[in-house]
């Protein structure tokens, strides 16, 4: 299976075949793979040097970060 449908699978998330996700949770346990918890309700801190929040309108990643924590 790609990357996206077993994370999808792990994480709950739709579009993921019943068997399928069983199968993917089943060998992610016999690999002791533990999935991540949630950041929900937790504090979030970036640091940014002044060159990356200067230049944050023409780079697509920085400029998706800030956008995203200025959104909580």
């Amino acid at each position: 299976v790609s990357v996206s449908t077993a994370s999808r699978a792990l994480a709950g998330g739709k579009g993921v075949r019943g068997d399928l996700r069983s199968t993917i949770i089943e060998t992610a346990r016999k690999l002791n793979y533990t999935v991540a918890t949630s950041i929900a309700g937790r504090k979030v801190v970036l640091a940014a040097s002044n060159a990356a929040r200067i230049d944050y309108g023409r780079n697509q990643f920085t400029f998706y970060v800030l956008d995203g924590l200025n959104e909580r």
